[in-house]
């Protein structure tokens, strides 16, 4: 018996998927009013956040009568700091140190804190110091040594190995005559 050639649909009658959901328009609308709906309680947890615990407004209170008035620190019996003069005091007394270290140099200051050359400065500038070299404001270099140093508080002493003569030591103002807010 003779059959029938198995017929095969054609392509042009391929069967047309089914769309689902919102299509791109709906998907962008829906992360547009995710957004304004995230925005929104985040703002307002944030106001509601401030609202609660916002401090209480204070009032000022009078100063005492015996306080003092406060002046900003460059002004002292009302006239401005003459600063060229301060610079051209303290000059003397300050110090440019070179460190030679394992792994290179570091350069700091320091201020000479006496006659026989014992000069505050930095733990980070002499840490590892191997060849310590001080200059003077005259330009002259000087060896020194370490003396101690405390890399919590990052301060060091080093002294002069062979200080000179007329070493002009930093001049500090008595802690015993300043008041706290005294300028």
């Amino acid at each position: 018996m003779p059959t029938a050639p198995a017929t095969q649909p054609s392509p042009s009658a391929a069967p047309t998927a089914v769309r689902r959901g919102p299509g791109w328009g709906g998907i962008t609308a829906l992360v547009a009013l995710g957004m304004l709906l995230s925005s929104g309680a985040t703002l307002g947890g944030v106001v509601a956040y401030d609202q609660l615990l916002a401090p209480e407004p204070t009032t000022a209170q009078e100063a005492p009568a015996s306080a003092t008035e406060a002046r900003p620190a460059a002004v002292s019996s009302g006239e401005a700091a003459d600063w060229a003069a301060i610079a051209e005091q303290v000059s003397p007394s300050a110090v440019a140190i070179h460190v030679a270290t394992g792994n290179g140099t570091s350069q700091g200051t320091g201020v000479i804190l006496d006659e026989q050359g014992t000069i505050l400065t930095n733990d980070h500038v002499v840490d590892g110091g191997q060849d310590l070299q001080v200059t003077t404001s005259d330009g002259l270099s000087y060896t020194a040594s370490i003396v101690g140093s405390d890399p919590t508080t990052d301060l060091a002493v080093i002294r002069m190995d062979s200080a000179p003569d007329g070493l002009q030591p930093a001049t500090f103002a008595d802690s015993t005559t300043v008041e706290v807010g005294q300028p």
